[in-house]
């Protein structure tokens, strides 16, 4: 045993003589009276919301001597704030920090040596030890919420949780009115949404709960995370009344190398850069409605709109709460993925008209979450102009049902 651990010796000093290698790094070994640590040293992909950290003991420590002062978490140089406290039953300092870990972020936990044990002898030595959190966080249901009852037939599913997250995230959404399936990933999902929402294609039957969960991918990382199966029931049709209300545009505007607010038109087509009409929903709309369907009605110029052209509206998901002129710099951002809400037929003379369960999911959603379905843009391949000036303002018409409980 001399021999070898001289050997050993001898090739650590060579090693250290003569040679500009890289320097030697021992392992780093907790002090004798540290058993373990949670989570694990050098860990990563560390779930945010871990809670609480941990250092077990193999004897019991003195409590009084394990506070705020003598046990850190930090990221870099900088503390976080959280709550150190001594667990006898399982001799454990546990850490628990105030909020959840910010993702992708490694934290430092330093245990100083002015901890004492029992019979008053301090730790042989400080320990620090690292890990590193995960990518994603768990997502909430924002609408509906969950066990909502007396939802809208035409209700978008919209949720959050990662609206700071700067990587790009893919979602997979599950809905259906049978739970297993739903609570199965079952079958595959359609084409993976970018943004958190997803708009209701098909209307779904009255009175009948339905499930729904959501699958995050972050494309940077290749982290997935399922979320829980959330529940909501929708209204009753055959008990909620009907009512209608109709509105005019309150702003419009477009832009192509310049902009144009407020006119007596809005042009949409190719040059045409963005093309936005905005109506007031929530004036004309209270929060007790429940959307059923939806209809814009546009007159428009047929000297300078091809019969074959096709106009869609499409939703928008941010800055159209701003003045028309920004437009230009501050381009309204429009949901692509999903596709537009309607595409415009032809009532005849120099009339059209929008209207999908799409289009009334969007208005749904305006109604519920504004400041998640912001309003609306208008497309075409080919020039249209529509008229704004009175008398020839486009309408939108929306049909909307009251739970029995809350209609006036």
């Amino acid at each position: 045993m001399i021999k070898q651990g001289a050997a050993a010796l001898a090739v650590l000093l060579l090693a250290g003589c003569g040679h500009r290698g890289a320097p030697i790094v021992l392992p780093v070994t907790p002090p004798p009276q540290i058993a373990a640590v949670f989570p694990g040293a050098f860990a990563t992909g560390v779930l945010y919301d871990t809670n609480p950290l941990w250092a077990q003991f193999a004897e019991p420590l003195d409590p009084t001597s394990v506070t705020d002062h003598t046990v850190f978490l930090k990221i870099d140089d900088l503390r976080v704030v959280c709550t150190v406290r001594w667990d006898a039953a399982t001799r454990r300092v546990l850490v628990i920090p105030a909020s959840p870990l910010r993702l992708r972020t490694t934290y430092t936990v330093v245990l100083s040596q002015n901890m004492r044990t029992a019979t008053g002898a301090p730790l042989s030595a400080p320990y620090t030890w690292q890990f590193t959190t995960n990518s994603l966080r768990r997502l909430s249901a924002l609408l509906p919420v969950q066990n909502a009852s007396d939802v809208s037939r035409v209700t978008p599913l919209a949720w959050a949780g990662n609206d700071s997250t700067v990587d790009p995230l893919h979602y997979d959404v599950w809905a259906g009115t049978d739970s297993s399936l739903v609570a199965a990933r079952s079958p595959a999902a359609a084409v993976p949404r970018t943004w958190p929402f997803m708009l209701a294609s098909v209307a779904w039957a009255p009175a009948v709960p339905v499930w729904w969960t959501v699958r995050v991918t972050n494309l940077a990382t290749a982290e997935t995370i399922d979320n829980p199966v959330w529940r909501f029931t929708t209204l009753d049709t055959l008990t909620a009344p009907v009512d209608s209300a109709k509105a005019v545009p309150t702003y419009w505007g477009f832009t192509t190398t310049v902009v144009s607010c407020q006119g007596t038109i809005v042009t949409t087509g190719a040059v045409t850069g963005v093309s936005v009409v905005e109506w007031p929903v929530s004036v004309v709309v209270d929060n007790s409605a429940r959307m059923e369907r939806a209809r814009m009605d546009f007159n428009y110029d047929r000297r300078f709109s091809p019969a074959f052209a096709i106009c869609t509206v499409w939703g928008s998901v941010s800055h159209l709460g701003m003045a028309c002129s920004d437009w230009l710099v501050h381009r309204p951002v429009i949901d692509d993925a999903g596709g537009p809400l309607a595409s415009a037929d032809t009532l005849g003379g120099a009339r059209c008209r929008f209207t999908s369960t799409r289009l009334a999911s969007q208005l749904e959603g305006m109604i519920r979450l504004p400041e998640r379905f912001d309003g609306f843009l208008f497309r075409s391949q080919f020039p249209m102009n529509y008229f704004m000036s009175v008398g020839q303002q486009p309408e939108l018409v929306l049909t909307t049902r009251h739970p029995a409980a809350t209609h006036p």
